[in-house]
């Protein structure tokens, strides 16, 4: 699966996502595969954008369903955000674990 990154730095925390929704499908950047996926984050959103297996999905999330006006830790809330895209987009093309987000 190629993914591409938008306005921000959190690949790692978007690949563990991947790696628990899609645990069989290959990580990197190969143009000849057709699943792809962009993830962005631009101020407090961030949204995804997934193919897989010929389906489109999207997902997005707000700082504001968080409810925290001024968060502590703003890389911590970003990264959250991204990840929390990711899995709504993703979720609709590949199903929810039984497990939850539970890993390791």
């Amino acid at each position: 699966m190629r993914v591409s990154f938008e306005g921000h730095d959190h690949r790692y925390a978007v690949e563990q996502t991947l790696t628990i929704l899609l645990p069989h499908r290959p990580l990197g950047q190969d143009p000849d595969d057709p699943d792809r996926g962009t993830v962005a984050l631009t101020g407090d959103r961030a949204w995804a954008r997934f193919v897989v297996d010929g389906r489109e999905s999207r997902g997005e999330a707000a700082l504001e369903e968080f409810g925290l006006d001024t968060p502590a830790d703003r890389r911590a809330v970003e990264q959250r955000l991204v990840k929390l895209a990711t899995y709504r987009a993703l979720v609709p093309l590949v199903g929810r674990p039984a497990w939850g987000a539970l890993s390791g």
